[in-house]
C-alpha cells in the first residue's frame, strides 16, 4: 500500500518543457519510493530525464528529484532539484478474534463477555434470553438488546443451569431479566435458580409475530428507521441477521403472505418514523407486504442476489464509516443471534459468509480498509480461511480464540 504520494512540477527553459511527477509512492516494507513522471512540452530531438535520489545520513522519508534536459539547441541545459518527503505509515493494524464456545449456549456468554468488556461494566443492567432453538425471538430482541445494553443469551431447559449461573453472576442485584416468547419457547423450569431479586418480564405475544410487537413495544419506539423482516419458517433468519446489529426496531413479518397483519399495520401507522426498509428481496418480504409497507411510508428495498450480498448492502447502507466488522456464517442462525448487541456496541455491521462466498463481505471490508473484528462462532461454521480473506489478514498473523 502507498505510505505517501508526492507531485512537483518542473519547468525547463527556454521552450518551457515541464516535467511532473506524478506519482512519488513507496510499498510498505521496500527500501526506496517509485517514481513515476509526465513529460510536455518536449519535441523530436529533445532528451529529457529525471532521477530520483537520497544522500546516505538524510532523513528516512526525504528524497531529492532531479530533472535534466539536454543538448537541443532550442534550449539552456537546466537542472531542477525538488525536495520531498514521504509521510511514513504502519503497517495495517490486524485484531481479528473469535468468539467461540462448545455449542451455541457457550458462545452466547463469549459474546456476553465480550460485550460487558467493550462496555467497560463490571455487571449488566439486562440480560436477554431467548431460546436456542429457533432465531425468531432472538432476532425480535435486538433492539431490546441495543436499548438496554443488554446481551442475548440463549437457554433451553438442558442448558439453564449454566446459562442461569451465568446470569447469576453477571447481572446486577435488582436486575431485569427479558424473557422472549412464552413456556413453549423458554420455560418456567428453564428458570429456576435465578437470583430473585432480579425482575423477570416475559414477553409473549400468541405467536412470534404478536411477540415482536410486544417486544418492540417494551423498548419504546421513538423517531427511528424501521426495518420490515421476514421472520417467516426456519430458514427465514438471513436478513434478519444482517440487520440485527443496527440498533433499530426489526418487525418481523411472514413474508410468504400477500399482506400485513391488521395489528402490524396498526403498528407501522401509530409510530413517528424517519424512514422504512424493507429487508430482502419479494422471495422474503413479499411484493404484496412491500405495498402494504408504502402504503403507510415510502420504504428502500435492500436486497442482494444472495443472502451474503444482502448483508453487505445492509453494511454499506447502515455503517458507511464502520472501522471494524462481525463476520457469521450465512447458512445457519445460532452464533450470529448473539453478535448483535456486540455489532451495535462497535458500531460494526454483521457480514453473512460462508466457504466459497466471501466475496462481498471481502469488497465492503477492503473499501472501508476494515481489518478488525469478530467471529462469531467456531471454525466448524466459519473457517480460518473465510475468515482471512474478509479481513485481508495474512497467514503470519494470528486469530486470537476467546
Amino acid at each position: 500500500y502507498i505510505v505517501g504520494v508526492i507531485n512537483g512540477t518542473f519547468t525547463i527553459n527556454k521552450r518551457s518543457i515541464t516535467v511532473k511527477a506524478d506519482d512519488l509512492s513507496k510499498t510498505y516494507g521496500e527500501e526506496d519510493p517509485k517514481l513515476t513522471a509526465t513529460v510536455t512540452g518536449a519535441v523530436e530531438g529533445d532528451t529529457v530525464s529525471y532521477t530520483l535520489s537520497r544522500e546516505e545520513g538524510e532523513d528516512a522519508g526525504e528524497y531529492k528529484i532531479s530533472v535534466t534536459a539536454g543538448e537541443n539547441p532550442n534550449y539552456e541545459v537546466t537542472v531542477v532539484d525538488g525536495v520531498f518527503t514521504i509521510k511514513p505509515e504502519e503497517a495495517p493494524a490486524y485484531n481479528v478474534i473469535r468468539l467461540s464456545g462448545k455449542d451455541r449456549y457457550a458462545t452466547s456468554i463469549k459474546a456476553a463477555d465480550e460485550l460487558k468488556s467493550l462496555l467497560g461494566v463490571d455487571k449488566f443492567d439486562a440480560v436477554i434470553l431467548a431460546t436456542g432453538k429457533n432465531f425468531a425471538d432472538a432476532l425480535a430482541g435486538g433492539y431490546l438488546a441495543a436499548k438496554k445494553s443488554a446481551p442475548i443469551l440463549l437457554t433451553s431447559d438442558k442448558k439453564a443451569a449454566e446459562i442461569n449461573e451465568y446470569i447469576n453472576k453477571n447481572l446486577k442485584d435488582g436486575g431485569t431479566v427479558y424473557i422472549l416468547g412464552g413456556e413453549a419457547a423458554v420455560s418456567d423450569a428453564a428458570l429456576a435458580g435465578l437470583n430473585n431479586s432480579f425482575d423477570q418480564q416475559r414477553l409473549a405475544g400468541k405467536d412470534r409475530y404478536a411477540t415482536n410487537l410486544l417486544i418492540l413495544e417494551t423498548a419504546g419506539i421513538t423517531n427511528e428507521s424501521i426495518l420490515i423482516c421476514t421472520g417467516a419458517g426456519e430458514k427465514g433468519y438471513a436478513d434478519s441477521l444482517s440487520a440485527s446489529s443496527t440498533g433499530l426496531p426489526m418487525l418481523l413479518v411472514n413474508g410468504k403472505k400477500d399482506s400485513l397483519t391488521d395489528a402490524q399495520k396498526n403498528f407501522l401507522t401509530s409510530h413517528s418514523v424517519n424512514d422504512f426498509y424493507i429487508i430482502g428481496g419479494t422471495g422474503a418480504v413479499s411484493e404484496g407486504i412491500g405495498n402494504d409497507v408504502n402504503a403507510i411510508h415510502s420504504a428502500e428495498r435492500l436486497s442482494g442476489k444472495a443472502r451474503q450480498e444482502t448483508s453487505a448492502l445492509i453494511a454499506k447502507t447502515f455503517y458507511p464509516n464502520a472501522e471494524k466488522a462481525v463476520i457469521a456464517y450465512s447458512d445457519n442462525y445460532p452464533d450470529g443471534l448473539c453478535a448483535g448487541p456486540l455489532g451495535y456496541t462497535l458500531k460494526a455491521p454483521i457480514l453473512l459468509v460462508k466457504d466459497g462466498k466471501e466475496a462481498a463481505a471481502a469488497e465492503y471490508c477492503a473499501e472501508h480498509s476494515i481489518t478488525s473484528g469478530y467471529i462469531a462462532g467456531g471454525t466448524g461454521a466459519v473457517s480460518d480461511v473465510a475468515a482471512r480473506i474478509v479481513f485481508s489478514l495474512p497467514e503470519d498473523v494470528e486469530i486470537v480464540k476467546k
